[in-house]
């Protein structure tokens, strides 16, 4: 599967009990911070005391002194046993100290893995498996403990059960992973005492916890005191907290609860557009008692997007993203890019494995969406060459099949098991970056006999299929695809593509070495000349940003600051801090999405596909990149978006050059139906050849575009704020914009 190109990846960690960022390679890490901790009034027992229940698992050091982890190594379990601790009969409260996350940025993806259940050692029936959440507060949230950027990491933190056990004081617990890489560095168990007896959940319908265009926000909320306890009195604190604006809301509420009984309640807050975190949690009744500091509580996160079902927009839509079986088509997209890997399906001749893109189709096709199905490589059994390239994937080698008859028998097999009335797998995308030797070592005529099986292929199929060529990767490959489309490959192609990474936040044709219209002339160019008129697509598109910190996203500036104090960063190479590109923080990569993609559309690209999607799932819901392009396929649901005319926009004052302001704005639609402008701004700089994710965050400030329009309603790219607006005596409309695109509906 591609990947964004080395260059693009930032490496950002989490330090501290206070979540410091540092940019930081594993060898390079300034210090390591202490590890997360038990709530006080805790009994622990260590990783060194469980023993092996049911798969492999083992004991690892940690980079802290004297501290051991259980790894617990794919699907495995690992037991407890309580005796030792003298526990007296009762309630209590448990969780873990365990590894939350396995890869750099996601520091909380492993959590839901986790599962654990009580076993009494005679007779009495066990509990039935309960899962953990993160435990709020200093002390308790995750730390980096070691890992690569973009690749794998050791995220550790402090995890609870979501439900009180009724103990003994002689059982076993169970501590179950589910998949990937699990790791424990201890259990720990504390007594039910009033503020921490009651058990709490919070839940909502959508999926992916993504409320949609026109679903209101409802949130369902239960309460239950164990029988066996004493009446509860406290305090109810629901707080939400906006990760657009940092700024959080709270709502107090009396509850009284009898052993035994459950409260309910259904929250529906108005929420705008944006990512929310909720939280609910019990507090003392007397303001003066101290804050207890592990409280029963329940939190989840929400994204809340004017983003449209699949199965509510046109086949035209330019809006699509990955998918896979572990994510989800998400809503706001009509197209759906899956790598179907030809060497992972078809193992030997006649047999195929069809179990993942079951999945994926099965899901695409409920969602209502179309599915375009690329791949790379071929099964090392199709050429007598052997294997070479491909390191990530066993199976597959970058040499072309010695003979095309294979290719094609898959190809058939394919279109034959996923057909449907509606068409939902619709396109086929030629070999994914044959530019580069790890994914493709044929030459043009190789190219040349690919096309045409696809298109025999495509052909052949009980219902119309699309072909795309060429897939290029990221960067400057004009020679590349010169050559090929000269050579005809898109004589037998219904469109060509290309993948844009870096480009999305360089959009100055000025700008050396690499930028969006460059990359976009790269195919535009060589058709003109050959007088040859195809679609274009970008169908794939990353922009990595840095990791939340303690559940809140890091601003710009706050990453910028510690870029620039970091000893390794070169004022000479403004956008690297040692070989690692500075991070991009989650609300820039959500304006660059919109900008990028508007900028595209306006250069000709009929669709663009987020690559990355998987970055958009963040602590179980979709992050602000996916809000905002919401907002985007909002504003140009019903326009003509190929419909589209570049306006004059300037920021008064601004001397346009280096370091200066800069705007663009185009007008999308007809003007005899519905018309958008899309506007946004962005710090010139021409004498560094990389993209401007580096730069400064540019805040909202006048600017004036020249329009013909007489009226219209402006609104923010998160829709928190909408006015009128009408054209000056000069016919200008005058506004403030920054780096945040913004939107005019034209009303007149």
């Amino acid at each position: 599967m591609a990947r964004a190109p080395l260059f693009f990846r930032q490496a950002v960690v989490l330090l501290g009990l206070h979540g410091i960022l540092a940019l930081a390679c594993r060898a390079e890490l300034p210090s390591l911070p202490a590890p997360p901790s038990a709530p006080a009034n805790s009994v622990v027992l260590p990783a060194s005391a469980a023993h092996k229940a049911t798969g492999d698992s083992w004991l690892v050091q940690t980079r802290w002194p004297n501290t051991q982890s259980r790894h617990l190594h794919g699907a495995a379990s690992i037991r407890f046993d309580l005796a030792a601790l003298q526990l007296t009969p009762g309630h209590y409260r448990l969780g873990l100290i365990a590894r939350t996350g396995t890869r750099h940025g996601e520091p909380n993806a492993q959590i839901a893995a986790y599962t654990w259940r009580a076993l009494p050692t005679d007779s009495q029936p066990s509990t039935a498996p309960a899962p953990f959440q993160p435990l709020d507060g200093d002390g308790f949230h995750a730390v980096l403990e070691s890992g690569e950027p973009d690749s794998w990491g050791n995220w550790y933190g402090t995890l609870q059960s979501s439900r009180l056990v009724l103990l003994r004081g002689d059982e076993h617990i169970e501590i179950f992973n589910r998949d990937n890489h699990g790791g424990v560095i201890a259990l720990w168990i504390q007594s039910a005492d009033g503020i921490n007896s009651a058990e709490i959940e919070l839940r909502v319908d959508a999926p992916l916890h993504a409320f949609t265009h026109g679903v209101r926000p409802t949130i369902h909320l239960r309460a239950r005191l164990p029988a066996g306890l004493p009446a509860l009195e406290a305090v109810l604190v629901i707080d939400t907290l906006d990760l657009l604006t940092d700024q959080s809301a709270s709502s107090r509420t009396p509850l009284r609860l009898r052993p035994g009984a459950t409260h309910t309640a259904t929250l529906t807050p108005d929420l705008k557009p944006g990512v929310f975190r909720i939280r609910a949690q019990l507090a003392p009744t007397a303001p003066s008692t101290p804050a207890h500091e592990n409280p029963s509580s329940a939190q989840l996160t929400v994204a809340v997007s004017p983003a449209r079902l699949a199965s509510d927009l046109p086949d035209d839509w330019p809006l699509g993203a990955h998918v896979s079986p572990e994510v989800p088509p998400l809503p706001g997209f009509k197209w759906y890019r899956y790598f179907a890997q030809w060497p992972d399906i078809h193992r030997a001749p006649d047999r195929f494995d069809w179990s993942r893109f079951d999945t994926v189709f099965t899901a695409v096709q409920q969602a209502g969406g179309r599915l375009l199905v690329a791949s790379d490589g071929s099964p090392t059994w199709t050429s007598s060459r052997g294997k070479a390239g491909m390191h990530w994937s066993a199976h597959a080698t970058a040499y072309p099949p010695d003979d095309w008859s294979a290719l094609r028998d898959y190809l058939i097999a394919m279109l034959t098991r996923y057909t449907d009335a509606r068409g939902t797998l619709a396109a086929l995308e030629h070999c994914n970056e044959a530019n580069t030797p790890d994914r493709w070592l044929g030459d043009t005529a190789d190219m040349l006999a690919q096309a045409r099986v696809f298109e025999a292929a495509a052909k052949s199929a009980p219902h119309p299929v699309k072909t795309i060529a060429l897939a290029v990767s990221a960067g400057d490959h004009r020679d590349y695809v010169r050559r090929h489309v000269e050579a005809g490959v898109l004589a037998h192609a219904d469109a060509v593509s290309a993948h844009f990474y870096e480009e999305l936040m360089s959009p100055q044709l000025a700008t050396p070495i690499n930028n969006l219209p460059r990359h976009v002339a790269m195919l535009s160019d060589p058709m003109r000349a050959d007088d040859i008129d195809r679609p274009m697509i970008n169908t794939e598109s990353g922009i990595t940003f840095a990791p939340r910190v303690n559940g809140r996203p890091p601003t710009q500036a706050q990453l910028n600051a510690l870029s620039s104090t970091d000893p390794r960063h070169n004022t000479r190479e403004p956008w690297l801090v040692g070989p690692h590109w500075r991070p991009v923080s989650e609300r820039r990569a959500a304006s660059t999405y919109v900008s990028g993609f508007t900028q595209l559309l306006a250069l000709g690209v009929r669709q663009s596909f987020v690559f990355s999607q998987a970055d958009f799932l963040i602590d179980g819901a979709p992050s602000l990149p996916w809000v905002a392009l919401g907002r985007l396929g909002d504003a140009l649901h019903g326009v003509d978006h190929r419909h589209v005319h570049p306006l004059a926009a300037n920021y008064p004052g601004g001397e346009e050059k280096d370091g200066s302001p800069k705007a663009l704005a185009y007008l999308f639609g007809r003007p005899d139906g519905r018309q958008v402008i899309i506007a946004w701004g962005f710090l010139s700089d021409t004498s560094v050849g990389r993209s401007k994710h580096w730069q400064p965050w540019l805040e909202p400030r006048p600017l004036r575009i020249r329009s013909t329009i007489t009226s219209g309603v402006l609104s923010d790219l998160y829709g928190r704020t909408s006015s009128a607006i009408r054209p000056d005596a000069e016919g200008f409309l005058e506004l403030t914009c920054g780096e945040e695109p913004v939107f005019i509906h034209v009303t007149r």
